[in-house]
């Protein structure tokens, strides 16, 4: 699993609850900041779409994302 995924991951709610999109990106992105990291968040992005099409995240039209039930089988 790549850097960006495993901390998508680690940053989700693991209950399956939903986390607000945005906060999510920051989030992941001050984790890759602090590993000394230059990835930008179109990357995060991208990689968050990629799971999305997956079917690992769900991405919900009020801007928030949440981890399937698929996903968390698949992803640990």
């Amino acid at each position: 699993m790549n850097r960006i995924r495993f901390l998508i991951v680690e940053n989700l709610p693991q209950s399956g609850t939903r986390i607000n999109t945005r906060d999510l990106v920051d989030n992941v992105a001050r984790d890759l900041s602090a590993m000394g990291s230059m990835l930008g968040t179109e990357e995060i992005v991208a990689t968050l779409d990629d799971l999305n099409e997956r079917q690992y995240v769900v991405l919900f039209n009020d801007a928030t994302v949440a981890m399937t039930q698929f996903g968390a089988r698949m992803m640990f």
